[in-house]
């Protein structure tokens, strides 16, 4: 019966060691999020709104309706520069350019929809780039790659 002992710690210190580093690469977050309300001139929401978001590095399009409270989540975005299109019968179409998104930030777009034809365009610029993130606690950043090299380590390694 001793000699099996010191297995059974064996193991049960290998199944530890696998359950903290499962935990710790959990951690690790490579992406981003967009969200947002649509709403009309009165504040009142928009629901069921045609939200199409464009990756404009790749001209990937991603597309989703906001849900019955005007709301619209992309989750799980690759960081880069992103265009919105939100569309709704009775609008205008609104288009917003240069959303920035950056590792485990959200970015949170309020639309605004004008009365009017949907073939009529309305682009809303942005001339501040504002860092508070208020829809999470999430805090991330996105390293260049003489950042990297120039880690104190044998591997040059980030992980």
């Amino acid at each position: 019966m001793s000699h099996k002992s010191p297995w059974m710690l064996f193991v049960v210190v290998c199944v530890a060691a696998l359950l903290v580093v499962r935990n710790a690469v959990g951690q690790t977050s490579t992406t981003g999020v967009v969200a947002g309300v649509v709403t009309d001139p009165s504040g009142a929401v928009v629901p069921k709104a045609s939200v199409d978001l464009t990756n404009m590095d790749t001209n990937s399009v991603a597309k989703q309706a906001s849900n019955d409270f005007g709301q619209f989540v992309f989750a799980g975005l690759t960081p880069g520069n992103y265009k919105i299109a939100v569309k709704a019968a009775g609008f205008r179409t609104a288009s917003i350019p240069n959303l920035v998104v950056e590792v485990n930030k959200s970015v949170n777009v309020p639309v605004t929809l004008e009365v009017g034809t949907a073939t009529e365009v309305v682009e809303v610029t942005t001339s501040a780039n504002i860092q508070l993130q208020s829809s999470d606690a999430q805090i991330g950043n996105t390293l260049q790659t003489d950042a990297i090299l120039r880690l104190p380590t044998l591997q040059r390694k980030a992980t």
